[in-house]
């Protein structure tokens, strides 16, 4: 089974991506991952793709990565993903500062996604 991740610039974030990758599980919807936004700790999450219309759920599947083997791929609209603080009670909102955007995240495959 493979994956496309397919993902435009824009607003929530200036890369954009297209690349495959081969999974031998299904994705699973997810809400919340432990990750790090660049020079920061490892922190609790809440994740949801984003597409033009805006959030839109965002999955988590494990993959072959050529150079990593085995990750954990988080993916999400055709503008990628959009992280906030696990603790976050604020809507979706691209001109939040604590939030960012990212097109997928490549993370270690024990990392966790919920």
């Amino acid at each position: 089974m493979y994956i496309e991740v397919d993902v435009e610039d824009g607003p929530n974030s200036d890369w954009s991506l297209v690349k495959m990758f081969e999974t031998k599980e299904r994705p699973y919807e997810i809400t919340r991952v432990m990750a790090s936004r660049p020079g920061s700790p490892l922190e609790l999450w809440q994740v949801t793709g984003w597409s033009e219309n805006g959030a839109t759920p965002a999955y988590a599947a494990h993959v072959s990565d050529s150079g990593e083997g085995m990750v954990l791929l988080v993916y999400g609209g055709n503008h990628g993903i959009r992280l906030k603080p696990g603790d976050s009670v604020d809507m979706w909102d691209l001109t939040d500062d604590v939030q960012w955007g990212e097109p997928c995240l490549l993370l270690p495959a024990e990392a966790y996604a919920e």
